[in-house]
């Protein structure tokens, strides 16, 4: 709850990262909030049942299966200090993840969208991601 708020702290002596933390705000106050009860069936079914990872997940009927990932090259950002997404949920499933980490950096206001709009992560992260998406 007070992520945005350190966050904002944080920025202040940077205007850089202040502007960016304004965006992100702006953002999700734009967001449209999804019904409550799909929230809580995402949460229960990917995260508390764990079903993408243990191959149990049906999506419209149809198997999603976390084995079938094995087949194409997968890429992951993780982030080992995030509460929202352990980096378990994440990489358990996968076979042979090319990884990338994020690093928490100030500026985001919600550290679980940094990777995408982080000083840092396009500094960093996303060069490597295209270089990989390159590799035949």
């Amino acid at each position: 709850m007070f992520e945005r708020y350190q966050d904002a702290w944080a920025s202040l002596p940077d205007l850089e990262a202040l502007a960016l933390h304004g965006r992100v705000i702006r953002w999700s106050l734009d967001e449209f909030a999804p019904p409550a009860q799909l929230l809580r069936d995402v949460i229960d079914v990917l995260y508390r049942q764990d079903r993408f990872a243990r191959n149990e997940l049906r999506v419209l009927g149809r198997p999603a299966r976390a084995d079938s990932l094995a087949e194409i090259p997968v890429a992951a950002i993780v982030d080992h200090t995030s509460r929202l997404v352990p980096s378990s949920s994440t990489l358990q499933p996968l076979c042979s993840p090319t990884v990338f980490v994020y690093q928490s950096e100030i500026g985001v206001a919600l550290q679980h969208v940094g990777a995408l709009v982080g000083r840092r992560a396009h500094r960093e992260i996303w060069p490597r991601i295209v270089d990989w998406l390159r590799e035949p």
